[in-house]
C-alpha cells in the first residue's frame, strides 16, 4: 500500500506539478496565518520564498533567467554541478519549505512538509536524483535568506518605540485597545525592485483643515455619511476586504482572538485559484508568484513610508473631534496612520502584475474566505477585485477618498515600474 502511495505521489509531482507548487504556497500562507504577522511582514515573507521558488526552478527551462541583474542587490545563485540529475520542479517546492521556514515560527509544521515530499518520492519511477535535488534546493534557499539579511529589516527591529506627534493633523491610537504604532520603520527596508522615486511618486494627501468648506472636512464629511448609510452590500465588501492578520472581538467581559488571512495572502489565494483553473505551467506559476510578491512587498515599503512621512490622522480621531463623537466606524481602525491606503496600493500593484501575465477581462470567482465564514465573491478581472478591496475601506471607514485613489495610482505605477524593469 505504501508503495502504492509513492508511485500516486510521484505522478503528482510529475504529471500536475503546478498543483504542487499552488499546495506549498497554500501550506506558507496557512502557516502564516497561524503564526501571526502584520500585513507587512507577511508580504515580505511571500517575497523572498517566491523569489527562491523560481530561482530553484528556472535554470531547469531554457526560456527563463535568473532574477539577478534585476533585483536589487540579489547575489549570483549558485548553478548545480549536474542539471541534468536535478529535479527542478522538486527543487522549487523544497526551496519553499526551506525558505519560509526561516521566517516563520512554527517551522514544525513545513518540516512535516518536507518529510513527507522525501519520504513519498518514488526512486523507481524517477531518473532524478533526490538528494542533489535536495541540495540544490537548499543552496538556493541559503543565498535568498543571506540576502534579506540585509535589507535593514533586523535594525528596524532594534529602533526606539515610536513617538506620537501630539498635533491636530496628526495620527493618534484609536479605540478599543490603542495599539502603538505597527511597523513604523517599515519604509526603511531595502526595496525588492523600485527605486526612491518611485516611492515618493504620489500626490500629496488634502492639506488637514477643519473649515467645512475645506476639502479635508469634505472627505471627512462622505466617510461619515457612508457609514452612517452602509447598504447590506457594502458591510459584505468591507468583511470580506478586512484582511486583518489579527484583531480582538469583545464579547461581554470576553475577548476573543481572531486570525485571518493578510492582504498579500489574499491576492495569492486570487492568483492560485485562477491559475489552477488555467492549469498554468509549473515554472510560470513560479514566476507569477515571485512578480506579484514582489510587487506587493515593495508596494507596503513605499506606503509604509509614506504612510509615517505624512503622519495623517485617521477618520475615525477626526469625526470623533469636529463631527460627531459618538460616531463609529464600521471595521476597527488600523494602529498607523491613514494616507495612503496598504490595501489600495499593494491590491493596485498586484492586479497589475497579474493581469499582465495571465489575462484581462476574466471571469473568476474569490472564495478564499469561505473558511473564515464570508461568502464567495465573483470579478470579472483582477483589476475589478482590486478596485473593490480600495473601496471597502471607505465603507470600513477607516480611510479618506484620497487615500484610496492616490494609493491605487501609486500601487499600479509600481507594478509598472516592476514589469518594465523585470522585462516582463
Amino acid at each position: 500500500m505504501k508503495y502504492l502511495l509513492a508511485i500516486l505521489f510521484f505522478f503528482t509531482i510529475k504529471l500536475n506539478a503546478q498543483t504542487t507548487i499552488h499546495s506549498a504556497f497554500k501550506d506558507v500562507t496557512d502557516v502564516i496565518v497561524h503564526d501571526v504577522f502584520s500585513a507587512p511582514a507577511a508580504a515580505r515573507i511571500y517575497a523572498y520564498t517566491a523569489i527562491a521558488v523560481y530561482e530553484a526552478m528556472e535554470q531547469g527551462y531554457a526560456q527563463y533567467s535568473t532574477f539577478h541583474g534585476k533585483l536589487n542587490e540579489m547575489p549570483v545563485m549558485q548553478m548545480p554541478e549536474k542539471a541534468n540529475e536535478i529535479d527542478f520542479d522538486a527543487a522549487g517546492i523544497l526551496a519553499c519549505y526551506f525558505t519560509a521556514q526561516h521566517f516563520i515560527y512554527s517551522e514544525r509544521i513545513l518540516n512535516e512538509k518536507i518529510e513527507m515530499l522525501i519520504n513519498n518520492y518514488d526512486y523507481t519511477k524517477n531518473i532524478k536524483d533526490l538528494n542533489q535535488t535536495i541540495v540544490y534546493a537548499k543552496s538556493i534557499s541559503e543565498s535568498i535568506i543571506k540576502w534579506s539579511q540585509s535589507d535593514n529589516y533586523d535594525a528596524t527591529r532594534l529602533k526606539t518605540r515610536y513617538t506620537l506627534i501630539n498635533e491636530p493633523f496628526a495620527w493618534q491610537p484609536t479605540g478599543p485597545d490603542y495599539e502603538n504604532a505597527v511597523e513604523p520603520y517599515w519604509g526603511e527596508l531595502r526595496t525588492f525592485v523600485i527605486d526612491e522615486t518611485t516611492i515618493n511618486n504620489i500626490l500629496p494627501a488634502p492639506t488637514f483643515s477643519t473649515d467645512t468648506n475645506s476639502l479635508f472636512y469634505k472627505e471627512a464629511l462622505e466617510v461619515y455619511s457612508t457609514i452612517n448609510n452602509l447598504t447590506a452590500e457594502q458591510k459584505a465588501i468591507a468583511d470580506f476586504w478586512d484582511d486583518n492578520p489579527y484583531s480582538i472581538a469583545y464579547v461581554g467581559h470576553l475577548q476573543l482572538g481572531k486570525k485571518k488571512i493578510s492582504p498579500a495572502g489574499h491576492w495569492l489565494s486570487i492568483a492560485r485559484t485562477v491559475m489552477q483553473n488555467q492549469e498554468i505551467s509549473s515554472i510560470k506559476a513560479a514566476y507569477i508568484y515571485a512578480l506579484a510578491s514582489l510587487s506587493m512587498a515593495d508596494a507596503f515599503i513605499a506606503c509604509w513610508h509614506i504612510k509615517y512621512a505624512t503622519n495623517i490622522v485617521r477618520p475615525e480621531t477626526y469625526i470623533k473631534k469636529y463631527i460627531n463623537p459618538a460616531w463609529q466606524p464600521y471595521i476597527i481602525t488600523p494602529a498607523f496612520p491613514e494616507y495612503s491606503s496598504g490595501h489600495s496600493t499593494i491590491s493596485a500593484a498586484c492586479a497589475t502584475i497579474l493581469t499582465y501575465c495571465i489575462g484581462d477581462n476574466l471571469v473568476f470567482t474569490d472564495s478564499i474566505l469561505t473558511a473564515y465564514g464570508f461568502a464567495p465573491r465573483a470579478f470579472n478581472s483582477f483589476n475589478a477585485a482590486a478596485n473593490e478591496a480600495s473601496v471597502s475601506r471607505l465603507y470600513a471607514g477607516i480611510h479618506f477618498h484620497a487615500a484610496l485613489y492616490n494609493g491605487a495610482t501609486q500601487g499600479n505605477a509600481i507594478g509598472i515600474f516592476i514589469l518594465g524593469k523585470i522585462g516582463g
